[in-house]
């Protein structure tokens, strides 16, 4: 049982960072002055990487 918490507790500590991750990925892409780059369907910033459809 021992290796079933070490396991649940590694993914938790995962789960934090990924989180984490995602909020300062979310800020970045807030405060970035985009510069998008445009195709038919989509528009993609070559800063950070946010991606927006364009097809309605």
């Amino acid at each position: 049982m021992g290796r079933v918490q070490e396991i649940e507790h590694e993914i938790a500590l995962v789960s934090a960072r990924l989180q984490a991750l995602k909020q300062e990925l979310e800020t970045i892409r807030k405060s970035c002055d985009h510069e998008f780059v445009k195709d038919d369907y989509i528009r993609i910033c070559k800063k950070c990487d946010l991606q927006e459809s364009i097809y309605y």
